[in-house]
């Protein structure tokens, strides 16, 4: 499922896999949580944290691939990090059965009534910005999940419109999100004068944040 290496793509696959059965269970019992055994919720997690240090330390590579010198040292914090979460990955890994889990969906889907009206309604009711006042980072990363259940179910839905447009700006707002977050979390690990570059590098990603933000709002519009 994941090699050795934890590529980068395997990760996000997984956790593309992960999030496409959590939606149908979810579908299927018409209910948002408690389907899902808890180890594979954390292995979920697990893989969550590796994919936001292996998007912040591209993003920071790139960034200061650009420019004269590189943070040498919060990089390296960042790489250490990354092989920390792999460690932990691997652990929980090697104690959740998957040949069980198979089973449990099974029991879980065979003889069920999928109420899919109510089910796209509940999912594309959180979508309307008009409930909320205001528009927060957790605002947008709930309505983030409704969107993604839409998507990994609308093959069952067959709905008036196509949610993979929203699901991709939500995305990409949200990752500038995470990106910021761990900046934010562990630039204190870095020198002072790297932590002035690092400073710089955050303004230019809070800018395209702010600007993302328009355009997310503007495409879950559309979608509603």
């Amino acid at each position: 499922m994941i090699t050795e290496a934890h590529n980068e793509e395997d990760i996000h696959k997984f956790r593309v896999k992960y999030k496409k059965l959590r939606a149908m269970l979810r579908m299927v019992h018409n209910k948002r949580k408690g389907v899902l055994p808890e180890k594979l919720k954390q292995l979920y997690t697990t893989a969550g944290t590796i994919r936001d240090m292996q998007l912040h330390y591209k993003a920071i590579s790139n960034y200061f691939g650009q420019q004269t010198s590189m943070p040498v040292m919060y990089i390296n914090h960042i790489l250490q990090m990354t092989t920390a979460a792999c460690n932990d990955f691997d652990q929980l890994y090697k104690h959740c059965s998957f040949k069980r889990l198979s089973g449990v969906i099974k029991e879980n889907i065979q003889g069920k009534h999928y109420r899919l009206t109510h089910w796209q309604q509940d999912n594309i009711k959180p979508l309307s910005l008009k409930k909320w006042h205001p528009v927060t980072d957790n605002t947008i990363h709930n309505i983030r999940k409704h969107v993604k259940d839409l998507l990994y179910t609308q093959k069952y839905l067959h709905p008036e419109k196509d949610y993979s447009l929203v699901a991709k700006s939500l995305g990409n707002y949200i990752d500038h999100c995470i990106l910021l977050k761990v900046l934010e979390a562990n630039i204190h690990h870095a020198p002072a004068n790297e932590q002035a570059m690092l400073e710089e590098a955050g303004n230019q990603l809070q800018q395209q944040k702010t600007q993302l933000k328009v355009l997310t709002l503007q495409e879950i519009h559309k979608a509603v």
